[in-house]
């Protein structure tokens, strides 16, 4: 039911000249997921064992609340380790999404949204554990997500019922639905000053830069934009805690990102950020 508001409620607000984002965390909308090889990208093999099992089908839709992070989890991926299991659970986190708002994107569809802000921000994300417990290339692995969403990935098991025949009423059941999203409606999450570089991804305003023109290179224009969590943070260069008062350059995003996209002479971009 809070799906369907919320498809619903976007639709609505479409219809009324508003301009309509959404925003998931990386695992409500993972597309890291079931990776082929393309051009020079990586493959993140998330294989599992229980092929039964529908809470390890990756691809897979779920409304639980109570999943571990499932890049970091074994039985979801060969590339976690068991020092990843003690870390996140040590932390107590076990409420990772399955690729929730693939559901919002099948049943509003997805020009109701002026754009989509993948946090890969998010805790213990599949991004954080690529970049941060792997050492893949932060460039990369943004690419990845990237390639991914423009060029679509499926997502099965989804409850939905859908008029897909204006000329009568009836409802059929839409088991998959393959998520696509243009560059032109991409914006890419990060953090700033806050971010730990373990539990919350750390990524330099270059590699964004760089993420930016390989998008435009591959697909003939770059992704939207980028956005942060969060501008109360701007020119903190540790934490982010109520103590940390030093006013860091180099955690103002905003103006690092500027200094980035001007260097390759985005001036209007440059001028927003």
């Amino acid at each position: 039911e809070t799906l369907n508001i919320m498809a619903d409620f976007s639709v609505e607000a479409k219809k009324a000249g508003l301009i309509v984002a959404m925003a998931p965390a990386e695992s409500y909308l993972d597309s890291s997921i079931e990776l082929q090889p393309n051009n020079n990208s990586i493959i993140i093999d998330y294989h599992h064992d229980h092929e039964h099992d529908h809470d390890h089908d990756h691809g897979r839709f779920s409304l639980r609340l109570d999943l571990p992070p499932r890049a970091w989890t074994p039985s979801y991926n060969h590339h976690a380790t068991e020092s990843d299991v003690e870390l996140v659970t040590s932390a107590g986190f076990s409420h990772a999404g399955r690729q929730c708002y693939a559901y919002v994107l099948a049943r509003a569809g997805i020009d109701t949204f002026d754009w989509i802000s993948i946090q890969l921000y998010e805790a213990y994300s599949p991004f954080a554990h690529d970049v941060h417990r792997r050492g893949v290339d932060a460039t990369e692995a943004i690419m990845v997500r990237v390639r991914r969403l423009v060029e679509g990935y499926t997502v099965s098991g989804l409850p939905l019922l859908l008029n897909n025949d204006s000329s009568t009423s009836s409802l059929s059941k839409v088991d998959q639905y393959e998520v696509k999203v243009p560059p032109s409606k991409l914006v890419v999450g990060i953090a700033n000053g806050w971010a730990d570089g373990l539990k919350f991804c750390k990524v330099g305003p270059s590699a964004v830069r760089l993420a930016y023109e390989s998008t435009l290179t591959e697909y003939g224009e770059g992704f939207l934009g980028v956005m942060f969590w969060t501008i109360e943070e701007e020119g903190k260069g540790g934490g982010g805690g109520d103590d940390d008062d030093d006013d860091d350059d180099n955690s103002r995003l905003t103006h690092s990102l500027r200094s980035e996209f001007e260097n390759i002479g985005l001036q209007q971009l440059s001028d927003e950020l």
